[in-house]
């Protein structure tokens, strides 16, 4: 397992309050990666978590406290007798630990604790526990915005759909034979030779046109059905079967390919409507939720129309940037608002 680099930068702060005793160390340790396990399988308890363990004055009955408190003491089991009340400093590094575990496993649950810690921060001041509140929002930070970036950049090149060569594999023909045998016995007895070699018609001249005409019938007759059979047994080797399975593979395989392709140039497509709506969100400044321009709307409210007017607007997964588009937008209306107010205050008596 990788190291936890938030767990020893709280030990490091001696915030977990173990002395240097690695029994205890352990302990924590082995309760950080329960707790991780818990919010695993509960991801929308993240949120709350991350908040819990952000607030130093946390009282000590709160749920989330308490249940990790009672994770605490299944591995050190001693802890009731040296804390009689749930040490929220202690709980709050084993939480942050677990959370730091999380966030670097899965993106998901990374943008929760980002969005709800990078929020949070900005009102709080953290004292000793500073460094390492600013780790997580910088990691997290940067793998949100690696994240966010990935998903709204643009394909460097069109994909260009890749075919494989079509060709027929276990797929054989059978060859035609004519039965020689069959052949030469129905030669034979066109010509008159019985079975036992010896000639059926006379040789007299007056009986040599029935010969030829008995021969000629009879030959024909034994010749067409020896090719008859041979060209049978060879359209029976033709499987249909097997060239429909073949020709089946081939266009699956095409099918993937332009589907792999248009893939990634709808990607870009996305990715260019989404900045365009930005781009016309920002130069309209206009509410679609309210139908008014945002210079029409009370100050006191505007931030929070405008908010959510752009969340609106946005994938789960967004650039940093997107929170200073917010705020130059709202800079801008109530910066021109300013500066009317000023030009009315020198002009009174001007209607423009």
């Amino acid at each position: 397992m990788e190291r936890n680099e938030v767990f020893y930068d709280w030990l490091r702060a001696k915030l977990f309050e173990v002395e240097d005793d690695k029994a205890r160390e352990e302990w924590l340790t082995t309760s950080v990666n329960e707790l991780a396990e818990v919010l695993a399988k509960k991801p929308h308890e993240v949120r709350c978590y991350t908040l819990v363990a952000l607030d130093a004055n946390i009282p000590v009955d709160n749920s989330r406290i308490v249940a990790t408190y009672e994770i605490v003491k299944k591995h050190w089991t001693s802890v009731e007798g040296k804390y009689p009340q749930a040490p929220t400093g202690i709980l709050r590094g084993v939480i942050l630990s677990a959370l730091y575990q999380l966030g670097t496993k899965d993106p998901e649950l990374c943008r929760i604790v980002y969005y709800t810690a990078s929020g949070y921060a900005q009102f709080v001041q953290f004292g000793s526990e500073q460094p390492v509140i600013d780790r997580i929002l910088r990691e997290f930070g940067r793998d949100v915005e690696d994240e966010a970036t990935s998903e709204w950049e643009l394909e460097k090149a069109p994909a260009a759909p890749s075919f494989a060569q079509f060709k027929l594999k276990d797929f054989k023909l059978g060859s035609a034979k004519v039965d020689d045998a069959t052949l030469k016995t129905s030669l034979q007895a066109a010509a008159g030779i019985t079975e036992s070699g010896y000639a059926s018609y006379s040789q007299n001249q007056s009986q040599n046109q029935v010969w030829a005409t008995n021969f000629a019938g009879l030959a024909s007759a034994g010749i067409t059905g020896a090719i008859e059979a041979a060209i049978k047994g060879f359209g029976e080797s033709l499987s249909t079967t097997a060239l429909q399975n073949e020709i089946n593979k081939f266009f699956t395989g095409v099918s993937e390919s332009l589907a792999t392709a248009f893939e990634g140039s709808f990607h870009s497509l996305q990715a260019v409507e989404q900045r365009s709506k930005l781009l016309w969100w920002k130069e309209t400044l206009y509410s679609v939720a309210l139908g008014k321009g945002y210079r029409e709307i009370d100050t006191a409210v505007l931030p929070v129309v405008m908010a959510i007017d752009l969340a609106k607007m946005l994938p789960d997964v967004t650039p940093v940037s997107v929170d200073y588009l917010l705020t130059d937008t709202y800079r801008a209306v109530v910066g021109a608002r300013w500066k009317r107010r000023r030009y009315l205050n020198y002009c009174p008596h001007s209607t423009k």
